[in-house]
C-alpha cells in the first residue's frame, strides 16, 4: 500500500453527516409499528445490515422481527419516513474542517455513498459545503451495480478524480465500507459510527474515534493551519 496520498474519498452517512441515528430511529419505528412482538434493534442486528443496500437492510429487518411486509412495501414505508427526517441531519465533528482544508489545498476529493441521489439531495439541503467541495465528484448508489463491500463505488470515484486507487485515502464508518476500500486497493481510515461497526480484525490503515483525531501529515497531506489567536 502506498502512503503517498493524492486524493481522498469520503463516505457520507455516519461519516460526514450524522444520519445513522435517523436510520435507526426509522427502522425502530417499523419494528414498533409492524412486529407482533416489538423490541429494540440490537447491535448484532444492526451489524447485519448497516452499510448495505436498502433491499438487504429491509430483508434483514423483516426476517429478524417477523414483519408482515414484503421487501418492496418495507422500502416504501421506510423511504417515506426517512425523507421527512433527512433534512434535519447534522454534520459530524471535524468533517467540515477536514473537507474544506483539503479543498482549499487543491487535494482531489469525492464522495462515495450507497444512498440514492434523491436521498442525498435531502440530506444536503443544509450542507452546501459538501456540494461546494465535492458536488462534481459525487458517486451515489444509483451509479453502480455492485454495492459495498464490493469495491466498485470507490473505483468509480477514483476514476472520476483520475487518480490511481493506490494513491487514494478512503474515510469510512462501516465495516462493509472499509472492506470495500480495502478491496479497491486503497488506504483506509476507519471511523466507526458505533460499537457495532468496530472491527479490529480489518486491515485498515488506521482506526480513529472521530475525524477530529485525523492527522493529515501522517498521510503526506498538508497539516491544518495553526490558529495563532
Amino acid at each position: 500500500m502506498s502512503l503517498e496520498i493524492k486524493a481522498v474519498i469520503f463516505d457520507v452517512d455516519g461519516l460526514l453527516l450524522d444520519t445513522e441515528s435517523l436510520y435507526l430511529q426509522v427502522d425502530q419505528s417499523l419494528v414498533n409499528d409492524y412486529s407482533k412482538e416489538p423490541r429494540k434493534i440490537t447491535s448484532r442486528e444492526r451489524k447485519l445490515y448497516v452499510g448495505t443496500t436498502q433491499q438487504h437492510s429491509m430483508k434483514v429487518i423483516i426476517e429478524e422481527f417477523g414483519l408482515p411486509l414484503t421487501i418492496e412495501e418495507a422500502i416504501e414505508i421506510r423511504a417515506e419516513r426517512l425523507q421527512k427526517v433527512f433534512p434535519t441531519c447534522k454534520e459530524m465533528p471535524g468533517a467540515r474542517k477536514l473537507v474544506e482544508h483539503l479543498f482549499k489545498n487543491k487535494i482531489p476529493i469525492a464522495t462515495a455513498t450507497s444512498s440514492s441521489r434523491r436521498d442525498m439531495e435531502l440530506k444536503l439541503q443544509n450542507h452546501q459545503w459538501i456540494y461546494d467541495s465535492m458536488g462534481k465528484n459525487m458517486v451515489c448508489g444509483d451509479d453502480i451495480t455492485n454495492h459495498k463491500p464490493n469495491p466498485e463505488i470507490f473505483l468509480l470515484a477514483a476514476s472520476k478524480l483520475n487518480i490511481d486507487p493506490q494513491y487514494c485515502l478512503v474515510f469510512e464508518d462501516s465495516i462493509n465500507g472499509i472492506k470495500a476500500g480495502i478491496n479497491a486497493g486503497m488506504n483506509t481510515i476507519h471511523v466507526p459510527s458505533g460499537e457495532d461497526q468496530r472491527d479490529t480484525s480489518l486491515k485498515s490503515s488506521e482506526m480513529i474515534d472521530s475525524i477530529e483525531d485525523f492527522v493529515p501529515e501522517k498521510y503526506t497531506l498538508l497539516p491544518y493551519e495553526k490558529n495563532l489567536n
